[in-house]
């Protein structure tokens, strides 16, 4: 059980919660996105919809340039909303900037993260911006004149996460989730793109 604040203005519902400074005040804790809540009234109640628009965003910007040794050396842009944007606050409040870029490093240990700046992290009703300059060692392999490169090397999902010998329940995700990766990868000089991946 959880108690919220629920108000009504210009004919929209906004439900808030108050218990954590890291979030905005109309996004409510994940735990309470359970689908519907009652309203407590002096006659009775009603329920409504428990949503605010919650949801998980992130929009990943890539500008790389790639060697004849097939190393990849660039600059990430990231931004991330909502839930995203406050787990990074979370982190950054909790551990501070080293600890957020030494996180980075074990999560992503297939890349090289050489610096690591953060925007917006006090502005609560703003997405929080990552600016990275990283490389990625043997992001190729090469054999003879060919380089074969596999352009997503940041949040590449490798294994099933709802993978379950049993399932006794459905899975719940509690509200959508977006994400968008760019990449720009400028080639070597003397090399040629023989083949691109399709556009999804």
């Amino acid at each position: 059980n959880h108690v919220a604040v629920i108000a009504r203005a210009d004919g929209v519902n906004y439900i808030m919660d108050a218990t954590d400074p890291l979030r905005p005040f109309n996004m409510l804790p994940g735990e309470c996105l359970n689908g519907e809540g009652w309203v407590v009234t002096p006659s009775g109640g009603y329920w409504v919809d428990i949503t605010n628009g919650e949801h998980n965003y992130e929009s990943l910007t890539f500008d790389m340039a790639l060697d004849d040794n097939g190393t990849l050396t660039g600059t990430a842009v990231n931004t991330y909303e909502s839930y995203d944007a406050w787990a990074a606050r979370k982190v950054y409040r909790l551990e501070g900037l080293e600890s957020y870029t030494d996180l980075m490093r074990y999560y992503y240990s297939n890349l090289k993260v050489e610096s690591l700046e953060l925007e917006n992290i006090d502005r609560l009703e703003e997405p929080v911006i990552e600016r990275i300059r990283l490389t990625v060692p043997d992001a190729s392999v090469i054999n003879n004149n060919t380089m074969y490169l596999s352009p997503v090397f940041y949040n590449r999902n490798e294994t099933n996460e709802f993978y379950a010998d049993n399932r006794i329940s459905p899975v719940d995700l509690a509200c959508p989730s977006y994400s968008k990766h760019s990449y720009t990868i400028n080639v070597p000089d003397g090399w040629t793109v023989d083949e691109l991946p399709q556009s999804v």
